[in-house]
C-alpha cells in the first residue's frame, strides 16, 4: 500500500524523468564551459562581452528548449526557473554597479555553477551540487590566473585544461543522468 506522500513524490520523480530537466541543465552547462575553455586558450575572447554574458545565454538557451520542448512534445515546462536565472544573470551584469567586474573576477563559470546551485536546490536534485560547487571552487582560481601561474605541470594553459576537464566532466554527467532518467521512465510503476 502507497500513501499519498509517496504516490505524490513518485510522480514529481517521473515528470523530472520525463522532461530530462537534470541531464539537459548538466549538458548544457557542459557546452558552455567548452566553449569558456575555447574562449580561455584564445586570450584575444578572455573577459570579453561574449564571456560576460554567457551565464545570461546559457539560462535563456534552457528557457528556450524546454519552451519548445513543452510546444512539440507537449511535456510540461516544470517550474524550474530558467526564465528567472536568464533575467537575474543579465540584470546582474547590465545594471548592478560591480556586476561585470563579479563576472570578470570570479569568472562566468561561478556563476553557471552559482545557477547549477540554485536549481539543484529547487529541484532537490544532488546530481547538480557537485559541479556546482566544483565549477564556484575553481572558476574564480581561472579567472584570475591562479591555476596558470601555479600549476604548470598540466601543460601552458593549465586554466584552459581545468575548464576542459569540467566540460568533459558534466558532459559524462550528463549522458549518465540521461540513461538514468530514461531507466526510471521504463520502470515507473504509475505508466
Amino acid at each position: 500500500m502507497t500513501t499519498a506522500v509517496e504516490y505524490i513524490d513518485t510522480v514529481r520523480q517521473q515528470q523530472r524523468a520525463a522532461r530530462h530537466t537534470v541531464s539537459l541543465t548538466l549538458g548544457v552547462h557542459g557546452l558552455a564551459l567548452a566553449g569558456l575553455a575555447v574562449a580561455n586558450s584564445r586570450f584575444e575572447w578572455h573577459h570579453n562581452v561574449v564571456t560576460l554574458l554567457l551565464p545570461c545565454a546559457v539560462y535563456l538557451s534552457l528557457w528556450l528548449v524546454v519552451r519548445l520542448r513543452r510546444r512539440f512534445t507537449g511535456i510540461g515546462a516544470g517550474r524550474d526557473g530558467f526564465g528567472v536565472m536568464a533575467v537575474v544573470s543579465l540584470l546582474l551584469v547590465v545594471f548592478f554597479p560591480f556586476g561585470a567586474m563579479a563576472v570578470m573576477f570570479a569568472g562566468p563559470g561561478a556563476f553557471l555553477g552559482l545557477g547549477l546551485a540554485v536549481i539543484g536546490a529547487r529541484q532537490s536534485a544532488p546530481r547538480l551540487w557537485g559541479p556546482a560547487i566544483a565549477l564556484l571552487a575553481l572558476s574564480p582560481l581561472v579567472s584570475l590566473y591562479t591555476l596558470d601561474n601555479h600549476v604548470s605541470f598540466l601543460g601552458p594553459q593549465p586554466g584552459t585544461v581545468v575548464l576542459a576537464v569540467l566540460a568533459v566532466a558534466l558532459l559524462t554527467l550528463a549522458g549518465a543522468s540521461y540513461r538514468g532518467e530514461r531507466a526510471a521512465l521504463r520502470s515507473s510503476p504509475l505508466l
